[in-house]
Order: C-alpha cells, then structure tokens, then sequence
C-alpha cells in the first residue's frame, strides 16, 4: 500500500521459494540430501496467503496491476532434478490475478 501510495501503478511480488532445499537447510536438516518437507510446506502456506493479498490488492485499487511471481515451482524443480537441465535457466512464471 505505501508503495501504491507513493505513485507504483505496477508492482512485481515474488514469493517465496522452496526453503526447504537450501543448502543451510539442508547441512542442518536432511539426512539423505532431500529437501525438507516440512519447511517447504511453510512457504507452500505463506505463498498462498500471498497469493490472496495480492487478489484482494487488485480489487482495492483498480487504476493499479498487482502481479504474482512464482519462483518456488522453478526453483524446487532446479532442486529436485538438476539432471533434467541442460543449462542453468530461471523462467519465472508470472501469474495476472
């Protein structure tokens, strides 16, 4: 809102990635290499919540575009399956709502 209110007309928000694959997570938490469930359903939870601020923002204030960046599926598929990339791309899915 402070931002709207110091004239931003289009705002950019991303959320959150898949903490739980993050190198401190993972020296602290996994056993195996795998990524922390528990802590990505965290940021699954916040993501969501985003998600709905962001659609109530846009109903607020009509004369601005709110958008949703997603980088947590991207990010958990880099992870998850690095034998699957061919180089290092980060497409960032951007979501209208």
């Amino acid at each position: 809102k402070q931002l709207y209110n110091l004239g931003a007309k289009q705002i950019l928000v991303t959320d959150i990635g898949p903490i739980g694959c993050i190198p401190s997570q993972l020296a602290v938490k996994s056993v195996n290499g795998e990524c922390i469930d528990f802590d990505n359903n965290l940021a699954i939870n916040y993501n969501a919540g985003l998600k709905l601020l962001i659609s109530q923002l846009n109903s607020q204030f009509l004369d601005s575009k709110f958008i949703y960046v997603d980088s947590y599926d991207p990010i958990l598929n880099i992870a998850t399956t690095p034998q699957n990339m061919v180089c290092f791309p980060i497409v960032l899915l951007i979501h209208y709502t």
